[in-house]
């Protein structure tokens, strides 16, 4: 070969070495390319793994045979099950019966690109709970297979929330339960307010009437029935002031044990067929009125009497010390109340017995409000029914009201009483008893009008027996102002609401509620003036 031909080889060759050193220089920036596109992918596979991980949303990964492909930390725990018991696991296996065709369309309507899907689902954890859910779906393409699809769905769990919302809604019932019963605590509260003047006045006449009768003609009997009714009326509009909570508590120190002693006879009686244990230990002490006391736990082991309707079982009746002062429980075996029949137990004249009628549990309710306390029921159907009552605990001790004297023989008082009243039929009645019983009688209209005539005869007034609810200047407002005046002689507040605990303590001598005849009035005033606070008027 020529010399030429050689050199032309050798240019020939060294070209080729260049152009494959650059090819290899290409080859190697590609590969760096392609390595660090590498390392990104991996990074971006990586991180969305530890964010569908972490994600505290369940993340379930569906097929297109609905089958799971992928599931994070979150649906583990939402679906109750291990990871490696729900890969190839078909998603329908927890879903109801009733969602399944939904899942079916869902899962089509993503793999012909439907768009997202966003509905609730109830479905069945492996534990056998059921939760309802709230499903968002989204499809995406299936690396695994050309042309396939992969549904992603978000479930939120629901519990929460929906129990948030019952609570809120029951709240909301109970709310408003409270403002109904409340409206009608008010207006049985205003109609035994009048209906207390009004027989206060039948009393009063009926009394002063019998009076000038001899005794055991026609017209004396009927006047003593009149009163016997009048009386039996009375009770009825104290039971509404009683579910009204506002009821006149004649407060002293009870022991509970003598008060359940007091009543013992009654309340075996009461459970004569119903096996009854009771443990009311000694040194319980309470304060409140003994009468409406008794009421309340004789009425609540009555009610668990007929609550057993003949069942096996039995009755207990405790007291004992809780962290709000003294708990009296009286609990039976019966047949015990679903939650709308507890949700109406407090009602005025409810009842779940054919022949019930009255005032019943809400009386009680109505009597443990005024005491300051509160009344707690428990109850499951066949199982039966607590009853719960607490009450404010107190030191033991005993105290003995004026009023508790009980001596009807033969009494007449001296001196003047101030009769202060708004209602003017009530005012004349209370002066005619007053009168019967011997006393001078200067009558008020109202507040204002009883100050005013105090004031104008102080030394003369001895007595000043005075209406709680009248207008310009009530009760309290009257009697404070009679006490700023001097006066020390004893007063009597009358009422036909019985709610007095705006009064400051010691302000009056004794309350009486009406409606009341001579009979009480002259015990009261009787006790009143031989206690040694109040020497009676020459």
């Amino acid at each position: 070969m020529a010399p030429p031909d050689v050199q032309a080889l050798v240019h020939e060759l060294e070209v080729h070495q260049a152009e494959l050193e650059l090819q290899n220089h290409e080859l190697r920036r590609a590969y760096a390319e392609l390595a660090a596109g590498n390392a990104e992918v991996a990074f971006t596979r990586d991180l969305y793994r530890a964010v569908h991980e972490l994600a505290p949303v369940p993340l379930v990964t569906l097929d297109h045979d609905g089958a799971i492909v992928d599931v994070n930390h979150a649906a583990l725990a939402l679906l109750a099950s291990p990871r490696p018991g729900l890969i190839a696991r078909r998603f329908a296996l927890f879903v109801t019966e009733a969602g399944r065709a939904r899942l079916a369309a869902w899962l089509h309507a993503l793999t012909v690109g439907a768009g997202p899907i966003d509905d609730t689902l109830t479905l069945i954890r492996d534990d056998g709970a059921e939760i309802a859910v709230q499903v968002a779906g989204v499809a995406i393409r299936d690396p695994r297979a050309t042309g396939t699809t992969l549904a992603v769905l978000a479930l939120t769990d629901l519990t929460a929330s929906r129990q948030a919302a019952a609570a809120e809604r029951a709240q909301a019932k109970a709310i408003a339960e409270a403002q109904r019963l409340a409206s009608l605590g008010v207006l049985a509260g205003g109609i035994a307010h009048d209906f207390n003047n009004l027989l206060t006045v039948v009393m009063a006449g009926a009394s002063s009437a019998l009076r000038t009768m001899p005794t055991g003609t026609p017209a004396a009997l009927a006047l003593v029935e009149v009163g016997q009714a009048a009386r039996h009326a009375g009770d009825l509009a104290h039971q509404m002031l009683a579910y009204a909570g506002r009821q006149v508590v004649q407060a002293r120190p009870i022991e509970l044990a003598l008060l359940v002693h007091d009543i013992a006879s009654l309340i075996h009686a009461a459970t004569k067929r119903t096996p009854l244990s009771i443990e009311v230990p000694d040194g319980l002490w309470v304060t409140g009125d003994p009468a409406q006391l008794r009421q309340v736990v004789l009425n609540l082991v009555i009610n668990a009497a007929e609550a057993m309707q003949g069942r096996a079982g039995g009755i207990t009746l405790t007291a004992g010390v809780d962290p709000g002062g003294i708990a009296i429980a009286v609990r039976d075996e019966g047949i015990g109340m679903d939650d709308a029949t507890r949700a109406r137990i407090f009602e005025p004249y409810f009842s779940t017995k054919f022949t019930g009628r009255g005032l019943g549990l809400a009386v009680v309710d109505g009597i443990v409000r005024a005491h300051g306390g509160r009344l707690e029921v428990t109850s499951a159907v066949d199982v039966g029914t607590t009853f719960t009552v607490h009450l404010p605990a107190r030191a033991a001790g005993a105290a003995v009201a004026a009023d508790e004297v009980t001596d009807d023989s033969p009494w007449h008082g001296a001196g003047t009483v101030l009769v202060v009243d708004d209602d003017d039929a009530v005012r004349r009645g209370v002066t005619r008893m007053l009168a019967g019983l011997g006393f001078a009688v200067v009558g008020a209209g109202d507040g204002v009008e009883g100050v005013a005539a105090l004031s104008a005869d102080l030394a003369r007034i001895d007595l000043v027996v005075v209406d709680h609810t009248m207008p310009r200047l009530d009760g309290i407002g009257a009697a404070t102002a009679m006490r700023a005046l001097g006066f020390r002689g004893p007063i009597v507040l009358i009422t036909g609401y019985g709610d007095v605990a705006a009064a400051p303590q010691g302000l009056f001598d004794t309350v009486l509620a009406k409606p009341f005849g001579i009979d009480v009035l002259r015990r009261t005033l009787r006790g009143l003036l031989a206690s040694p606070a109040h020497a009676a008027p020459a």
